[in-house]
């Protein structure tokens, strides 16, 4: 029997709930704001909020910062057109000391 742990698509994830409370935070308010959003998926308490926004990077999304750093440079190096097999295959031959194998993370087209 399943309990739903961890399915998809049954909430927003956090970063697009603060990112929509910072857009309309102006105009109404935080706290109206969560108390509109409280009979959604979308709900959030507002210490929740102000915590996401206390809240450090965490050394994942640091390194994956830097690897997308890489991965751009080395896209418009070859003239953005590389898909994602040409993509791996020259970040792994360029940067793989650095980083070690690199999993695409990011959408390209080409």
């Amino acid at each position: 029997m399943s309990i739903g742990f961890l399915r998809g698509g049954a909430r927003p994830p956090i970063e697009v709930i603060v990112a929509f409370i910072d857009d309309n935070r102006d105009e109404f308010g935080v706290e109206p704001i969560v108390r509109a959003l409280k009979g959604t998926a979308a709900r959030i308490a507002v210490s929740s909020y102000y915590a996401y926004k206390k809240r450090q990077p965490s050394a994942r999304a640091r390194r994956d910062q830097a690897r997308l750093v890489v991965i751009q440079d080395v896209y418009e190096a070859n003239y953005s057109c590389y898909g994602v097999p040409k993509m791996w295959k020259a970040i792994n031959r360029q940067y793989a000391d650095q980083f070690g194998p690199v999993t695409p993370a990011a959408q390209w087209s080409g």
